[in-house]
């Protein structure tokens, strides 16, 4: 019996330990970094996809999913990338970030596999950002970004002041895309509209931030 409550003690100074934790979890508090890149860095976001034909069609138009940063691996050319795992409803994709000077540089897991890869990210953003300033991507034909504005982002859940709108463009054979991404200092992406054609369909997505846990 005194070994049973000993045990249930423990227990419950334990509980708070936890509650803290996961409310800290949830805080939403910004970060440290003018651009989040932290291996436990987490973003919720809403999802609503209105594309003619989708990848997933047997889920719903509108989804949840989670972005965490979950390591740090080593590419091809043996150099590190923090690893950023999307969760789908329907099962986890991944990018690579490398943030080289004033370069951020995403690689998707289909192109990272061969040194040649690593020419062209798939993204690519310059901060720190200011309204007017534009830059050229590496993949081939047109790909150009630049900051549009800055406004404030009202999402469902909250509302974020002085958002950058980063318009990238991008014209290649039987491809366009139109996409914006609203950058909030220490945050991350607010914001992220979808507008892409692609071998005779349309692409249209909107992502929206729900939550997020920085360090």
């Amino acid at each position: 019996m005194k070994q049973l409550f000993t045990m249930t003690a423990k227990l419950l100074l334990f509980i708070p330990l936890l509650c803290c934790h996961k409310d800290a979890l949830t805080s939403n508090t910004p970060s440290r970094e003018y651009f989040p890149n932290t291996v436990g860095d987490s973003w919720e976001y809403d999802v609503y996809d209105s594309s003619v034909v989708r990848d997933h069609p047997n889920f719903p138009r509108g989804y949840t999913v989670k972005l965490v940063v979950t390591g740090i691996q080593k590419l091809v050319d043996g150099k590190d990338a923090t690893v950023w795992q999307y969760q789908y409803p329907w099962g986890n994709d991944t990018n690579f970030v490398r943030i080289i000077d004033d370069s951020i540089k995403v690689f998707d897991a289909v192109y990272s596999r061969e040194p040649r890869n690593l020419d062209f990210p798939r993204q690519m953003f310059l901060p720190p950002f200011q309204v007017g300033k534009r830059w050229d991507g590496k993949l081939l034909y047109i790909d150009s970004s630049r900051v549009m504005n800055r406004s404030n982002i009202i999402t469902p859940t909250q509302t974020f002041p002085d958002c950058f709108d980063i318009y990238h463009h991008y014209l290649g054979p039987n491809l366009e895309y139109n996409d914006h991404y609203w950058f909030k200092p220490n945050i991350g992406m607010t914001r992220i509209s979808y507008n892409q054609y692609t071998l005779g369909f349309y692409i249209v997505v909107l992502w929206q931030l729900k939550k997020y846990s920085l360090h």
